[in-house]
């Protein structure tokens, strides 16, 4: 019996304190871990939000649904193979080759809107895209791509100082990009008078532009996420010194997002309602 007892002490004694362990070792690592494990748990956080939205969609995939699905990923693509202007590290200035998607995602809602969204983000991928990690597939491709989803909130977004907001804040942009890229300061002033009448043509003809709001939030999200491929991408190829990772990367993705929002938006007051009011018959 005191054998026994003996044992059992010795057991307790070398048996590891999993409370502490968790406390001291796996929690500390986490507090202390670099950015790239915290931009891989937000990127998993923004995938596992895109598939909820999916699965939580009302919306029944018909036949003429799929039919309109497939051909705005279709139109996209081949869009996207028209280059205005080209980056030297990715991304390009098109025209609208995001327009298909956006007015199918407010034709038909978010959840269909980010399926097709991932579909063709991967479908630029096989075009021709870089692979750095898959973490850096996720954010470039995949989620930047189903954030085109996003412009199925449009009537969520009713209010009438945010068909304004777009276009003004788009031309600001257009003015901030002239300063950082000079060598494309034509394009962007050219942009910036057409954001300029475009911001005139809202003002006149406010019913036209129910689109633009949830336009802007869609392509914002595709920027948020190239930011953060473009962050993985600095920190594989550091830049040359003086230069900010986060102002590099915003600077560069704004340097064709912004112009390409502008073009997408002048297509969808001229002829966006008429698509997507065809869409939803």
């Amino acid at each position: 019996m005191l054998f026994s007892s003996v044992a059992y002490a010795e057991e307790a004694a070398q048996k590891p304190n999993y409370l502490n362990y968790f406390k001291d070792t796996v929690f500390q690592k986490l507090i202390n871990a670099d950015a790239s494990v915290w931009i891989t748990l937000g990127a998993l956080v923004a995938l596992g939000l895109i598939l909820l939205f999916i699965g939580k969609s009302q919306k029944k995939w018909t036949a003429k649904m799929i039919a309109y699905g497939a051909l705005s990923i279709a139109l996209s693509f081949v869009l996207s193979y028209i280059r205005l202007f080209r980056m030297p590290q990715g991304g390009s200035i098109t025209p609208g080759s995001m327009l298909p998607i956006m007015l199918f995602s407010a034709a038909y809602g978010v959840g269909p809107g980010l399926l097709t969204g991932l579909v063709y983000g991967l479908l630029q991928y096989l075009q021709g895209g870089d692979f750095l990690n898959v973490w850096q597939f996720l954010f470039d491709y995949l989620i930047a791509f189903a954030a085109l989803g996003l412009a199925g909130l449009h009537k969520y977004m009713k209010a009438a100082w945010w068909r304004y907001a777009v276009p003004a804040v788009t031309l600001i942009l257009l003015v901030g990009m002239a300063f950082a890229y000079p060598d494309l300061i034509v394009l962007y002033i050219v942009l910036g008078l057409v954001a300029a009448a475009l911001l005139y043509l809202v003002y006149k003809h406010p019913d036209r532009s129910e689109l633009l709001p949830a336009m802007g939030v869609a392509v914002l999200g595709r920027a948020v996420s190239a930011i953060l491929a473009g962050l993985m991408w600095v920190a594989a190829y550091p830049l040359e010194d003086g230069q900010l990772p986060l102002i590099y990367s915003i600077v560069y993705n704004g340097a064709y997002l912004v112009p390409e929002l502008t073009i997408c938006m002048v297509l969808a007051v001229s002829m966006g309602d008429r698509v997507y009011k065809q869409m939803k018959q």
